[in-house]
């Protein structure tokens, strides 16, 4: 039920800094306590099995404060499965990335405050009041569970009518926080919406833990006091029997048991079943919750972007390769699979071992060019730093704060323009931030030693990069980009892989011959990969029986490393592709052969 990368994924929408003006300017607004806090938890997360194992410590703490704040004696430790249940709705809503760490937070601040006012014995009223503000002031709207579970333990437990004010004295805070405009909206001040993303409508499933809450405190309140169908006579009598027995021993004739202690045995055993039988069926109740929640979550299209950008994160390409192949081929997981492979080195010699449906699988086409991380990482791999920037820049800031990702990304862009005086401001942030300060200090020296900056292999290869003539990025087609920067730095291995990708995957031979014309024989192709081999070879030949034109012939092919053993392979495939009419054999899958034939884009 708890996706382990969705939670660590929320490492990467928000940056905890050390910083007095970053930490007084959170604490001071509405709820800045609980997002305090959450940011503070949520940047551990960078590990998925840590940010599990926070997450359900953190849910176990919440339900022992509600089973403190609604038992009446440590012994009514059947209670503690009812207390469970409003948090296996939470952990579901956590699930989802848009609703924040912080719900977690300001649950557990209005959860302690529950538990501590529960211990005030006079002018409850006064406090619950004060409590109830300060909550809101320190929480959100987390003051209206407060509010309504003190009002419900008062009202049940002591007959204290007058707690109720409690619950529109809250309502009251949340009107004065949209008047003051703390709050954008009503559904912000008084709803969960407040820990939902703007920009996002929540689902009703997310009102499931806050309906849950009040009515386990309602439940708990008004079953302690009461007791459930008792074992039989002879089970207790047996029972009560063992129990004179045992504080008889050894006690003087005269100091036996009397009847007065046998009846308070008897109620003892009573109260010790009545918990068992009750707690069971509590625990029952909370099992079956925790199923339905489960399936609930199972028939959700998970949202695979999660686990990429942790491998993404992490440069761990491999990783990333073997997450994509885990599932099935859209053009999102392509492009995370395809990223991986440049970043390896080995995007085009292994470009048709998987598969592949057009270039929208390699990079963003057209419209389809949002501002997302991963356009941002695939537009920095491809050398298209300007486009890179861009987006890194205008997705650096999230509902909930800054991404590092798109911060370092900005960083390293700006070391590569030059631009020390921005960079050493990013550097700066970072550096407050105690996950990435290492790494933050480790780039410094590069703000004032341009030769290493130069030698760095991937600083100084973007350095070298730019275009010579200053254009619109994301203006014109992926591939138009991709030659400038192939024209300003012929060096650049991946620019030139993602080229041949992309002309590969489009079919667009023609193109690709003339790359291979005036490309072939510089640092970043010396040698032609497989698939490219593939290409030309077809193109030469297509290029004389239909163009009657003998530029790209066998000589030309030969002189721009296209093998022998292709030239008898691709002699092999036209012979076995004759009966076929115009489908390639299988034997030839992998090949571009085998791609140009059978696979429509």
């Amino acid at each position: 039920m708890m996706d382990r990368f969705a939670l660590a994924y929320r490492e990467q929408q928000q940056l905890f800094l050390l910083d007095k003006t970053f930490l007084v300017d959170t604490l001071f607004r509405v709820g800045g306590l609980a997002t305090l806090c959450g940011q503070f938890v949520v940047q551990f997360f960078c590990r998925p099995a840590l940010a599990v194992v926070l997450t359900l410590v953190l849910l176990g703490l919440g339900a022992w404060l509600l089973w403190a704040s609604v038992r009446r004696s440590r012994a009514d430790w059947f209670l503690l499965p009812l207390c469970l249940i409003p948090f296996f709705f939470l952990a579901a809503s956590l699930s989802e990335n848009a609703m924040h760490f912080s719900a977690l937070a300001a649950w557990l601040l209005a959860l302690a405050v529950l538990w501590g006012f529960s211990r005030i014995r006079a002018r409850r009223l006064f406090w619950g009041a004060v409590l109830t503000v300060v909550l809101y002031l320190a929480a959100g709207p987390a003051a209206l569970l407060f509010a309504a579970c003190a009002a419900i333990l008062g009202l049940v437990g002591r007959r204290e009518w007058v707690m109720l004010l409690l619950v529109p004295l809250a309502l009251l805070c949340g009107l004065g926080a949209l008047w003051m405009g703390w709050t954008p909206t009503l559904a912000t001040a008084w709803t969960p919406a407040f820990y939902y993303d703007l920009d996002a409508t929540m689902p009703f499933a997310h009102w499931a833990a806050w309906i849950a809450l009040p009515l386990v405190v309602a439940i708990a309140a008004v079953l302690q006091p009461h007791a459930v169908i008792p074992p039989s006579h002879a089970v207790i009598l047996n029972e009560v029997k063992e129990l004179a027995r045992m504080r008889s021993f050894g006690k003087p004739q005269d100091d036996r048991n009397t009847p007065q202690d046998d009846r308070k045995a008897c109620q003892d055993v009573k109260k010790r079943w009545r918990a068992l039988a009750l707690g069971s069926g509590l625990l029952a109740v909370a099992a079956l919750c925790a199923f339905l929640i489960a399936r609930w979550f199972e028939t959700r299209q998970p949202n695979l972007t999660y686990e990429y950008e942790y491998y993404v994160a992490r440069e761990d390409w491999d990783g990333l390769a073997a997450a994509c192949r885990r599932h099935e081929w859209i053009p999102h997981t392509a492009q995370y699979l395809n990223l991986a492979l440049a970043w390896k080195g080995t995007l085009v010699d292994d470009l048709f071992r998987y598969d592949q449906r057009g270039p929208n699988g390699l990079v963003m086409m057209g419209g389809d060019r949002g501002i997302e991380n991963s356009q941002a990482h695939i537009m920095f791999a491809m050398g298209n730093y300007a486009g890179a920037q861009d987006v890194a820049f205008n997705t650096l800031y999230s509902t909930e704060g800054i991404c590092p990702e798109m911060l370092k990304m900005n960083a390293r862009i700006e070391l590569m323009r030059g631009a020390l005086d921005i960079a050493d401001k990013y550097l700066s942030i970072l550096e407050k931030a105690p996950h990435y300060r290492e790494w933050a200090q480790s780039q410094r020296r590069f703000l004032h030693d341009d030769a290493a900056l130069q030698a760095d292999p991937l600083l100084g290869t973007g350095r070298r990069s730019w275009p010579a003539i200053e254009g619109f990025s994301m203006y014109e087609s992926p591939l138009v980009e991709l030659l400038r920067v192939v024209e300003a730095n012929p060096a650049h291995e991946r620019a030139v892989a993602y080229a041949l990708a992309y002309m590969l995957l489009s079919k667009d031979v023609q193109s690709l011959a003339t790359f291979v014309d005036r490309y072939y024989g510089t640092p970043a192709l010396q040698t032609l990969p497989q698939p490219v081999q593939e290409a030309v070879l077809f193109y030469s030949e297509y290029a004389r029986n239909v163009g009657g034109t003998d530029i790209y012939g066998p000589e030309w092919c030969r002189s721009h490393g296209v093998s022998p053993l292709t030239e008898r392979r691709f002699a092999d495939f036209q012979q076995a592709s004759l009966p076929l009419n115009g489908k390639a054999p299988t034997t030839y899958r992998g090949t571009f052969w085998y791609y140009l034939m059978n696979t429509q884009i």
